[in-house]
């Protein structure tokens, strides 16, 4: 049935679970040669994470400014036959935005005869899974749940970071996973360095065998969708690393996640955080600086979060 076939993975998550550390894992530990093509779609206009695979041999390919799952499924539908047709890649590994859901993403796959559907992996954030449940955004991952192949807990603490007591509280926050998906694999994940054999090869039978005319590609349901501030600067402007680490971890608590580019010090680096704590990337090159902002009705801060970002440059 797959001979000849190109294989998809398929990761979902909500926004900051840790889908594009998994991810950038998995490409560095895929048998070689893997010719990939990584497939991502984002809020906003502007994909920073491609940065982080430019000196590799993986191509990156972009749905951006909506969501896929429901509204954008058409473009996801000519994005993987051009795909097809441009690159011949041995895979493609989609990376859903953090508010897709995966079935109407792995029935595009299934529809096409060149595709094969390699597997779904739902990616939680255990860190701030509880501030998620509060926010009324764990519908959209708990739907994704019926799609999955695996469920990945990401950000789980090591073992002897949490007291007797946290550690009890932490697992009766997931109870919900647990209960729900009772039938779906479940690994823990610290840092997101997940085994390249827990991620591929999983075949999603169940999913295989549903009717493709089921209509559930359609914009008819409803999930989250977060404002996106994006703010540039130029290529000569550069930024005080201890100024805007302490202003992005800082940030107002509508802000949910925030990514970008930025120089430092003539040299550029590329940040992904969520929820006060964030990670620097290196290595990397740039047009300009961007940063891109997440969160609930945000659009009205932009005023503010100009001013703080530009109170971080010198």
């Amino acid at each position: 049935m797959t001979k000849n076939k190109i294989p998809v993975n398929v990761f979902t998550g909500f926004i900051g679970a840790g889908k594009t550390t998994i991810i950038m894992h998995l490409l560095q530990h895929l048998p070689s040669p893997e010719k990939v093509v990584w497939l991502k779609n984002e809020y906003g206009d502007v994909n920073i994470d491609k940065l982080l695979v430019q000196s590799t041999n993986v191509k990156t390919a972009e749905i951006l400014n909506g969501c896929i799952c429901c509204v954008l499924v058409g473009r996801l539908e000519s994005a993987l036959i051009e795909i097809v047709a441009k690159y011949a890649p041995s895979r493609i590994i989609i990376e859903s935005s953090g508010t897709a859901h995966p079935g109407p993403i792995a029935r595009e796959v299934l529809k096409n005869k060149d595709l094969y559907l390699d597997g779904v992996v739902t990616i939680i954030d255990v860190l701030n899974y509880s501030a998620l449940e509060e926010g009324g955004k764990l519908m959209a991952e708990m739907e994704a749940g019926k799609y999955t192949n695996l469920i990945v807990l990401n950000k789980y603490p090591k073992e002897g970071d949490l007291s007797v007591n946290q550690q009890i509280k932490l697992e009766r926050t997931l109870e919900p996973v647990y209960d729900m998906y009772l039938d779906i694999p479940k690994l823990m994940s610290v840092t997101g360095e997940v085994p390249v054999s827990d991620l591929i090869g999983l075949a999603p039978v169940t999913l295989e065998e549903e009717p493709l005319s089921k209509n559930d590609e359609a914009d008819d349901h409803d999930h989250w969708q977060p404002d996106v501030v994006v703010l540039q600067y130029p290529a000569s402007k550069n930024f005080d690393m201890v100024k805007i680490a302490t202003t992005l971890t800082s940030l107002p608590k509508s802000v949910y996640r925030y990514k970008g580019v930025v120089k430092i010090d003539n040299n550029w680096q590329i940040f992904n955080g969520v929820n006060g704590s964030i990670a620097w990337s290196y290595g990397v090159t740039a047009q300009e600086s961007e940063l891109v902002f997440f969160g609930a009705n945000i659009e009205k801060e932009r005023v503010n979060l100009q001013k703080l970002i530009d109170a971080t440059t010198v």
